[in-house]
């Protein structure tokens, strides 16, 4: 499980570098007046992002756990969804053909990209369902206790963040009170930095569970 975290560690990186990238330009647009850039898509470039690295990062641990009870190494697990888990009688037939254990897994493991690909894990259901897959139930009530707070706060905020980044990805982040007239709606540094901070610390959480 360690690459998923280390993978979600380098894409938080990459939404922080964002962020510095925003707030050295704002304080040198402030030097200079004559020059108008509007530094808001920064901040709208992080939001998409960080739900981005949220669901990399779910589909990095349903991955690599689905590899792990492939190979019987996960204590005590069940998993109707797993056992129902369709792959395709290609791969099978190549992995009954293939007498190197590593091949075969490496093979399994592109079939299960291949499946999950077409599906996103990012709403608060989808990424419940997903760790079912590999025998980690009820995780936005261990969460939720981890993080001192309760089910119902954790996946509002959740669901939240993944609106802010479909109306930004889908709708330009337009503001339909004003009908076509392109204005968009109103964004904020430390607004997004809660979001970045809430994504972090949710994936931390549920990192805790699922090893």
């Amino acid at each position: 499980m360690k690459p998923a975290i280390n993978q979600f560690k380098a894409n938080i990186d990459s939404v922080r570098e964002l962020d510095k990238s925003y707030a050295l330009l704002e304080n040198n647009l402030k030097t200079m007046p004559a020059i108008r850039i509007d530094t808001s898509e920064l901040l709208r470039a992080q939001i998409v992002m960080v739900v981005s690295a949220l669901d990399c990062f779910i589909h990095d641990v349903v991955r690599l756990g689905m590899l792990e009870c492939f190979e019987g190494k996960r204590q005590n697990f069940s998993s109707p969804s797993y056992s129902n888990f369709g792959i395709s009688l290609s791969t099978l037939e190549a992995m009954l053909k293939l007498p190197d254990k590593v091949d075969r897994m490496a093979l399994l493991n592109g079939e299960i990209r291949r499946v999950n690909g077409f599906k996103t894990f990012q709403e608060p259901d989808d990424i419940s369902k997903a760790l079912n897959l590999i025998g980690v139930p009820g995780i936005w009530e261990k969460v939720a206790n981890d993080l001192a707070t309760d089910p119902k706060t954790v996946k509002n905020k959740i669901q939240e963040i993944c609106k802010w980044r479909h109306r930004i990805a889908h709708e330009a982040d337009i503001d339909g009170t004003y009908g076509f007239a392109g204005i968009k709606h109103n964004i904020d540094q430390a607004s997004v930095q809660a979001a970045v901070d809430m994504v972090e610390s949710i994936c931390y959480s549920i990192f805790k569970f699922v090893q």
